[in-house]
This record gives structure tokens, C-alpha cells and sequence, in this order.
């Protein structure tokens, strides 16, 4: 059974990319009982003019827009105004407001250019680590028929740690594809014993198990799923702190799903 009020931060800066990610957020729960937190964080740069009024009269202009626009009584919007970088912003309001998710937008495959340490969208990822981060990026098609999950199979799925994304499956009514990136190597008894107990996770949901050969890499054979198969609309992989099978969860992997993304991805921190 679904929680009866969700927590959603979403950062913004005004921009195109932040707007849709505001708007994948209500599309993803419009039948769910949620608060939508409007977070700006304002960074005072000793050389620059003070603008933080002009930006705070914008935020809690968006906020009222978005309440009496969606017309969604199941939706309420605040809007936080907080002074210090973005991560000092996150790490404030993830706890004090109970937060269950952050989506943020990005780019996609042009944001490849940029440095990757310079990214709000990547900081985001490796700061918060107490609640999954959604990163959404600015070209995508509302689809929610199949979601893929990526694992090695190295840690036993943690009852609360899939939840995230199992709530999004519940809400659509989504098939899970679980992906295991194949390296040519057998399944020790260990990852056959961890894809077992996630079996028994996901009973009761539609999924099927997926083995795909890996020619280059984990990120370029993720992507060429999405696509081949329009009804992926989600890619969900646990960012763990420690895996046996390092490319899939070191930053490079990451850096690399998120920036290029072409459907949104579910970073979900590992809790064990």
C-alpha cells in the first residue's frame, strides 16, 4: 500500500530544463497525494548585485501558477527560498521536510560539453544520499509502461531500498526489466542467490528478467535499450557505495546516464 502523502523537492532556476523536470514530477504522481517543494537556492557572489528579492518574488510566483493552474486537489506547492550552494540547500531540506524524492532536470546528451563536477545535476546526485534523486531530461515522452532496472546481482535487494521505485511501477502499473549486464562470466552463488530474493521482491508486479551481453559498455548498452523499446520510460539503478562490479556504480557510469539521458533516471542511494 502506497503512502498517503509524498514529499517532493524539486530545485529550480527558473530554466526550461527545470520546468520540465516540475512537470514529469506532477505527471508522475497527478493521482497521488503529494507536497511539491519549489526549492531556489541563492548564492550571494560578492561582486554580483543582490537580485534575492526579484528571485523570491519569482519563486512564490511559480509556486501560485502551478496551484492554480493544475487544478489537482490532491497537489499542494511550496516554495523554499535558501541562501548557500545548492548541496548546503539539499542537505537542509531533505530531512526537515521528510523528503521521498528529488527530480531534477537536465540537458541530456548535450550537456556531455560541460564538466561533469560543474553539474548542479551531478553535485545533486552525489550529495544527497538519503532519498532517490530523478533526473529528467528536457525531450522526453511521458511514458511509464516499462521500467528497467540495472543490477549485477552483488547486493541482496533491502526491503525499503527498491521502494522508490516499486511505488512508481504500483502507481502505472509498470513492467520491471530487470537488466543484468553480462561480462561473460557465470553468476557466483551469491548474485544467484540475490537475484532469487529479488524475485521474491517483485512478486506480485509484472517484470521479467533480462540478459543483455555487454559489447562496450554498461551505460551504451542501457541507452541502446531505451532506444530500441519506446516503452521504457525510466531507467532505476542503486548508486552503491561499495559494489563488487565497479563500472556500474562508479561515478563515470553515472555521470554518463544522467547527461545522457534520454529517459529519466532513478538514482537510488544505497541504505545498507
Amino acid at each position: 500500500m502506497l503512502a498517503a502523502m509524498k514529499n517532493i523537492l524539486i530545485p529550480t532556476d527558473f530554466s526550461k530544463d527545470a520546468q520540465k523536470a516540475i512537470d514529469y514530477a506532477i505527471h508522475i504522481f497527478k493521482r497521488e497525494e503529494c507536497v511539491f517543494y519549489l526549492l531556489h537556492a541563492y548564492f550571494i557572489v560578492p561582486s554580483a548585485p543582490d537580485n534575492r528579492e526579484n528571485y523570491k518574488q519569482k519563486l512564490d510566483e511559480l509556486a501560485d501558477k502551478l496551484d492554480t493552474e493544475g487544478h489537482n486537489p490532491k497537489h499542494e506547492f511550496k516554495d523554499l527560498f535558501v541562501f548557500g550552494t545548492l548541496a548546503n540547500a539539499l542537505e537542509e531540506t531533505i530531512p526537515t521536510y521528510k523528503i521521498d524524492y528529488v527530480f531534477i532536470g537536465t540537458k541530456g546528451s548535450t550537456a556531455m560539453r560541460e564538466m561533469f563536477m560543474g553539474s548542479n545535476t551531478f553535485r545533486t546526485i552525489k550529495t544527497v544520499d538519503s532519498c532517490p534523486v530523478m533526473v529528467v531530461p528536457n525531450n522526453l515522452p511521458f511514458s511509464t509502461d516499462e521500467i528497467i532496472f540495472a543490477t549485477e546481482f552483488t547486493d541482496n535487494p533491502d526491503e525499503n531500498e527498491l521502494t522508490p521505485m516499486l511505488d512508481i511501477a504500483r502507481i502505472w502499473n509498470s513492467t520491471i526489466i530487470v537488466v543484468h549486464i553480462g561480462t561473460g562470466k557465470e553468476l557466483n552463488a551469491g548474485q544467484l542467490k540475490n537475484k532469487e530474493r529479488l524475485e521474491q521482491r517483485l512478486k506480485g508486479l509484472p517484470h521479467r528478467f533480462l540478459e543483455v551481453k555487454e559489447t562496450v559498455s554498461v551505460t551504451k548498452a542501457l541507452h541502446r535499450l531505451a532506444k530500441e523499446n519506446n516503452k521504457i520510460g525510466l531507467i532505476a539503478m542503486v548508486r552503491h557505495r561499495h559494489s563488487f562490479f565497479v563500472e556500474l556504480s562508479r561515478e563515470s557510469v553515472v555521470k554518463k546516464m544522467a547527461f545522457k539521458a534520454e529517459v529519466p533516471l532513478l538514482v537510488i542511494p544505497d541504505i545498507n
